[in-house]
């Protein structure tokens, strides 16, 4: 029997059951598409090593994260907004440039606040966690070294609000993903050819 001829009770049972047992196949595969997706646009704008969490939907401290590097003068230059208010950061990152692979002249992460120790994945749960000036060679000179990280400390906010302005954004997608996997429509699309018992159960 086609979903069509069931009876409008034996509709709902059918519908139900397709919500609560039959999306996990095709919406972690939407979620995997939608981190690579985030992962792409966010590499683009100078983050990596991007470790993405959400957790959802429709209860109190729901959302999605990430933790990740940011390779700030590639950040800046992709966020031209944040450049422009802190450009004497931007201009304190020329000298460490310069030096080559010599210099790793900043190394700055997006951490979980808490660890692992935590089970909510929100942006609220994520920081600036560290960043380290870690300098292999005599030449960076101890001003440009003081220069960076007074200005560095005067933009971490900004750097770390957009970041979260990411996540909010990748939540945001999840949750429509999530809905239209659990929708109507996408169950008609699923169950238009399958058999069905008088019931609503798949034969």
């Amino acid at each position: 029997m086609q979903y069509k001829d069931l009876s409008d009770s034996a509709k709902d049972r059918a519908f139900n059951y397709f919500q609560e047992y039959n999306i996990g196949d095709d919406f972690d595969s939407r979620v995997d598409a939608t981190y690579t997706h985030y992962r792409d646009m966010l590499e683009d704008r100078g983050l990596y090593d991007l470790v993405f969490e959400y957790c959802g939907f429709g209860n109190q401290g729901d959302g999605a994260c990430f933790t990740c590097s940011i390779d700030l003068k590639s950040f800046l230059e992709a966020h031209q907004e944040i450049r422009n208010y802190h450009g004497r950061l931007y201009t304190a990152l020329i000298p460490f440039d310069e030096k080559g692979a010599a210099c790793i002249y900043y190394d700055i992460q997006i951490t979980k606040i808490g660890g692992a120790t935590t089970s909510y994945s929100h942006e609220k749960t994520v920081h600036l966690g560290y960043w380290d000036m870690d300098v292999h060679t005599v030449h960076i000179l101890a001003d440009e070294e003081e220069d960076y990280g007074r200005l560095f400390r005067d933009a971490e906010g900004d750097i770390e609000e957009q970041c979260r302005y990411y996540m909010r954004q990748l939540y945001r997608d999840l949750e429509a993903e999530f809905e239209y996997t659990t929708s109507l429509e996408a169950f008609l699309g699923e169950v238009e050819f399958q058999d069905f018992d008088k019931d609503g159960g798949l034969i």
